[in-house]
């Protein structure tokens, strides 16, 4: 299964004193959601600097989720409509997931103040309201991840 985001690299880059990466974001997400009161003072700070990588860290990562499933979503459609030998059917619910999760980034971005980094967005990081609305986003990202492998494994036992 592809690697999806993961709300522990999020929350890793985010302040988190070491670096999580992988699948099954769930757990992780309620550990942001209840960080240990250490973990989210890393958040509360008025530092410039501090506030900037982790709006970095975070628009890095959506950044790459967003353009990989964009591009996969293309390449799984023009796949179907080829001679490959694969479900087409299959290979079309797959780009539909892509492209919903890839949507799904960009409604990350929105909770932020939208795509690119300034001094205010990198506040909205900072905010545990605005990294609450951001944990379901990348549940549901990570949830159309596996449906989309799901029946890209599909489309290949059909072949």
């Amino acid at each position: 299964m592809p690697q999806t985001l993961s709300v522990r690299a999020y929350e890793a880059g985010l302040g988190g004193d070491h670096a999580l990466v992988g699948l099954g974001p769930e757990d992780a997400a309620e550990q942001c959601i209840t960080l240990p009161a250490r973990r989210r003072e890393a958040f509360a700070t008025d530092d410039p600097n501090l506030l900037s990588l982790r709006l970095e860290v975070q628009d890095d990562a959506v950044g790459s989720v967003a353009e990989g499933r964009w591009c996969a979503s293309i390449f799984l459609a023009q796949a179907a409509t080829g001679d490959s030998g694969l479900s087409a059917p299959q290979l079309y619910q797959a780009a539909a997931c892509y492209a919903a999760e890839h949507d799904l980034m960009w409604h990350v971005w929105g909770l932020v103040g939208g795509i690119g980094r300034s001094p205010e967005k990198a506040r909205q990081v900072a905010d545990p309201d605005v990294r609450r609305r951001i944990i379901p986003l990348i549940r549901q990202a990570r949830d159309l991840d596996e449906e989309a492998a799901n029946h890209i494994a599909a489309a290949m036992r059909r072949a």
